[in-house]
């Protein structure tokens, strides 16, 4: 009352477990941000409930879309390939049924928005259900394999040639 201290308390913890557990967290971060880098690989995340997609800056290199435009699933569904389309959008439907385990991995064409380029993508994730069973949040990477798809046509393309020719080489 008259404003006397009577007494003090303290109480201190070690926090060099705590301490270890934060810097190694961090610098797992950072070896998944350089492999991420190194490979060209987009990450995305896409919120079920909000509607919300959230895009690496290597995932709009890959959708060809500048940073000033607003990525959404409308606009990506819109740059699919249109023989793929429904491929796709069925292997999507699957995906919110929790007995599939949720992951998946899909390889598709697209016409990219910047140059209406086509170009073979790959994209594999996860989907994370809530305790209803409800599809609330899914994660994922996206690739672009176009080099790889031509190098597997132009393979088979010399493979197709070179059976012809040995065929027609037998038959004389």
């Amino acid at each position: 009352a008259y404003g006397n201290i009577l007494g003090a308390s303290k109480i201190a913890r070690d926090v060099t477990a705590q301490r270890k557990a934060e810097r190694s967290l961090r610098d797992e971060e950072e070896r998944l941000r350089m492999a991420v880098e190194s490979t060209k690989l987009g990450t995305w995340e896409y919120d079920a409930y909000s509607h919300t997609l959230d895009c690496s800056e290597e995932s709009r290199k890959i959708w060809g879309i500048p940073a000033g435009i607003p990525m959404d699933k409308s606009l990506l569904i819109k740059l699919l390939y249109p023989a793929d389309l429904d491929r796709v959008l069925q292997k999507i439907r699957q995906l919110t049924n929790p007995v599939n385990a949720g992951k998946f991995d899909i390889q598709c064409r697209i016409h990219r928005y910047d140059d209406n380029d086509i170009r073979w993508i790959a994209i594999q994730g996860k989907v994370h259900f809530d305790a209803h069973h409800i599809a609330e949040k899914y994660l994922g990477t996206i690739l672009d394999i176009t080099d790889e798809k031509m190098a597997k046509e132009r393979l088979e393309n010399m493979v197709l040639l070179r059976t012809k020719e040995l065929t027609a080489m037998n038959e004389q």
